[in-house]
C-alpha cells in the first residue's frame, strides 16, 4: 500500500467483507477504517480523505505518458456511481454491492504500476504505533500543564495533533502525510520562531522535538531534513 491506488484498493476490498453486508453504514466504515466508536463528524473527516484517493491515483497515473489513461483509469465512472449510492441512512450493502471484481482489478493495475514507478516510503507499523502512543501521552501532558501561556499551549497542541492525525490516518493518507507533519513542525522555526523558542524551553516542548527527531529517523527523510531537526534542537534553548 505504498501509493494511493494501493490504499484505495485495500479499503475497497475491506468494504466487500460479507460480515459488513447488513450493518449500518457508519458502523461498517468504523470497522473498515479501524476507528470504533468514532463520532460521525470525525468519521466524515476520515471518509473525506478516502474520497480523494481516486483523484490522487489519477494524478499519479497521468504523470506517465506511456500509460493509457482510458485503460488504467476506466474504473473511475463505476466508482463514481458507487460513491453516489453512499448514504449514512442506508445499510452498507447499498454501497458495497456496487464494487465489482473488475473495478477492483483495474485499480490493482494502477497500484502495480505506481508501486514500480513511484513507490512511497516503507514505514513499519510498529514504529508508528510507538510514536503515536508517545504523542498521545505528550498531548495529554500538555493539556494537564498548568503553567503554559495560551500561545505555547496552542502551538504544542497543534503540532502534536498534526502528528497524531497523520499516523492515525496512515492507512488512508500514507507516509506522505506523516512526513508533512514533521516538515510542518520544523517549519515553525521560521514561521513562528518566537513561540517555537519559548516552547523549547519547557519540558513538554523539549519532548516534542525529541519526538519529531524520532519520527524523522523512522521516515528516513533526507539527510538535510535530519540535520535540520538536529540543528533546530541545538539552536533552541534547552528546558
Amino acid at each position: 500500500m505504498s501509493n494511493p491506488a494501493g490504499r484505495l484498493h485495500a479499503i475497497l476490498t475491506r468494504c466487500r467483507d460479507k460480515s459488513l453486508v447488513n450493518k449500518p453504514t457508519p458502523q461498517a466504515w468504523q470497522i473498515i477504517l479501524n476507528c470504533p466508536n468514532t463520532e460521525d463528524l470525525a468519521l466524515f473527516n476520515k471518509l473525506g480523505k478516502v474520497f480523494i484517493l481516486p483523484e490522487q491515483t489519477s494524478l499519479q497515473i497521468a504523470r506517465f505518458e506511456d500509460l493509457d489513461r482510458d485503460l488504467f483509469l476506466g474504473w473511475r465512472p463505476d466508482l463514481t456511481a458507487a460513491f453516489k449510492r453512499f448514504n449514512f441512512q442506508n445499510q452498507f450493502n447499498d454501497f458495497a454491492s456496487q464494487l465489482s471484481d473488475s473495478l477492483l482489478i483495474n485499480i490493482k493495475f494502477c497500484d502495480h504500476e505506481l508501486e514500480k514507478r513511484a513507490p512511497e516510503k516503507d514505514v513499519k507499523r510498529e514504529d508508528l504505533s510507538e510514536i503515536i502512543t508517545l504523542a498521545r501521552q505528550l498531548f495529554d501532558a500538555v493539556l494537564a500543564a498548568k503553567d503554559l501561556p495560551p500561545a505555547l499551549l496552542q502551538y504544542l497542541l497543534t503540532q502534536l495533533y498534526l502528528i497524531i492525525e497523520a499516523i492515525d490516518d496512515y492507512d488512508i493518507t500514507g507516509p506522505g502525510a506523516v512526513q508533512r507533519s514533521v516538515e510542518a513542525t520544523v517549519g515553525t522555526i521560521f514561521t513562528q520562531n518566537a513561540v517555537a523558542v519559548e516552547a523549547r524551553k519547557t519540558s513538554v516542548g523539549a519532548q516534542l522535538w525529541d519526538l519529531v527527531g524520532k519520527l524523522a529517523f523512522i521516515l528516513k527523510v533526507s539527510k538535510g531534513v535530519l540535520e535540520l531537526v538536529d540543528k533546530v534542537k541545538e539552536m533552541l534553548p534547552p528546558p
